[in-house]
């Protein structure tokens, strides 16, 4: 029986974790979270093949890093395997903060930071979903997440480059005579 409980508290601070890791993000990095949300709200399957692309590139070079003798070239493993944990950190509380917003528009009375949370606990429990969670929705909210994160950290959003709209002229008291 303690075997079962060990598991349970194990899993139980696991789902704490990651909530309060979403949410301590969100508020944290307003503006990168908030780029990842956008992004993940105009294109979420760019973003997950971007995630794949990522992974892949950087996962890969990473872990060859790890296993190579010489030890200047595994220092190079965390400079490479760092943008990985990163965007998947800002991707899962762009994502936090994507749901919330979502489930906002079913409750006009919420306030934002229950929200966040309410985002944060969906997220986190679809996570932790024996077998399907585990198995299929983690690998693609992670590459999702790594996707959309790393994107809105690399890129800058772009200053607009319309021209600044003059006000009305008031008419001229000689022309209205």
């Amino acid at each position: 029986m303690a075997d079962v409980y060990s598991i349970l508290f194990v899993v139980i601070g696991m789902l704490v974790v990651t909530c309060g890791l979403n949410i301590w993000t969100a508020l944290m990095f307003p503006g990168p979270v908030q780029r990842c949300r956008a992004r993940l709200e105009k294109a979420p399957y760019v973003s997950f093949w971007l995630g794949v692309l990522y992974a892949g590139v950087l996962g890969t070079l990473g872990i060859m890093a790890l296993n190579a003798p010489p030890a200047p070239v595994k220092m190079l493993a965390p400079l490479l395997l760092a943008p990985l944990v990163v965007g998947a950190v800002i991707g899962g509380a762009g994502l936090t903060t994507l749901l919330g917003e979502r489930m906002g528009a079913l409750n006009k009375d919420a306030s934002p930071f229950s929200l966040l949370i309410r985002g944060s606990l969906v997220n986190s429990l679809s996570i932790f979903f024996p077998v399907i969670g585990w198995f299929f929705f983690w690998p693609i909210v992670t590459l999702v997440g790594i996707g959309a994160g790393l994107t809105a950290v690399v890129r800058r959003p772009r200053p607009s480059r319309t021209a600044p709209v003059a006000p009305p002229a008031s008419p001229s008291p000689a022309a209205s005579a």
